[in-house]
C-alpha cells in the first residue's frame, strides 16, 4: 500500500448577470478528501472484515494515511445507497425462492434500552 497525495486546484468564476459563482468539478471518482481506494479499503475493513473505526484509523495512520475518525465514519454511513438497493434485492429474491419463510427473534439492547431483534 502506497500514498499518492494529489492537490487539485479548482478554478472558481463569478457570473455578474446571475449573481452566481462556478467552481470546477472534481474528476470522475474523486469527491471529497479520499480517492475510491480508500473509500472501498474503509467498507471492506469494516464490513468485510469486521474491524472497528478505530482500528481502521489506527491502519490507516500506520501506513501514512491521515484520516480523522468522523471521515472515516462518513466514509461507511453516507452515499451508501448502492449497498442499500441490493440488500432490498436480496431480501426480495429471497421471499421469492421459497413458498414459506422462517422468522426468528431475539433480545438485544440499544442506546441502553431493551429491544427485541427480528430476523427473516
Amino acid at each position: 500500500m502506497k500514498t499518492d497525495n494529489v492537490r487539485y486546484r479548482k478554478e472558481k468564476y463569478y457570473s455578474v448577470k446571475p449573481h452566481k459563482s462556478y467552481m470546477a468539478e472534481l474528476p470522475a471518482g474523486y469527491e471529497g478528501q479520499f480517492g475510491k481506494g480508500i473509500q472501498t479499503m474503509t467498507v471492506v475493513l469494516n464490513y468485510g472484515v469486521g474491524t472497528s473505526e478505530p482500528k481502521i484509523q489506527e491502519f490507516f495512520q500506520n501506513v501514512g494515511i491521515g484520516i480523522s475518525a468522523g471521515a472515516i465514519s462518513n466514509l461507511l454511513i453516507k452515499k451508501q445507497a448502492v449497498f442499500h438497493e441490493e440488500s432490498a434485492a436480496v431480501y426480495a429474491a429471497g421471499l421469492k425462492s421459497s413458498l414459506w419463510q422462517q422468522s426468528d427473534g431475539t433480545l438485544t439492547r440499544l442506546d441502553e434500552q431493551n429491544q427485541h431483534c427480528h430476523i427473516m
